[in-house]
């Protein structure tokens, strides 16, 4: 998340959100779980992976954190990326270890 607000990337370019949801729940039901490379929900043996939203193929992405020097950056996960995308300096980039949210 920016200052301003909620950053994503979509078709490559970064779009700022000043309004966005947020997931709440009752505590226990949600866990971010490590993973690396591409997402394979069958793989993930302590929950199921969210699903948060869809490419313009309608393939399922994935809510997906990792941390980079100290700082945690949200982006997305699916079963064709290698790893996970997020918003970094005006651009996407991409790291092989991340967690992903799931219930659990």
């Amino acid at each position: 998340m920016a200052k301003e607000g909620l950053v994503i990337v979509y078709d490559g370019k970064p779009i700022l959100f000043r309004e966005y949801e947020v997931l709440c729940g009752p505590v226990g039901k949600y866990k971010w779980i490590t993973t690396h490379g591409r997402l394979d929900p069958k793989d993930i043996k302590d929950g199921r992976p969210l699903s948060c939203g869809h490419e313009k193929s309608g393939e399922a992405l994935y809510a997906a954190v990792t941390s980079i020097h100290g700082r945690d950056y949200v982006g997305k996960a699916s079963t064709k990326i290698r790893g996970m995308l997020y918003p970094h300096k005006g651009s996407e980039e991409k790291t092989k270890t991340y967690t992903v949210l799931c219930e659990v």
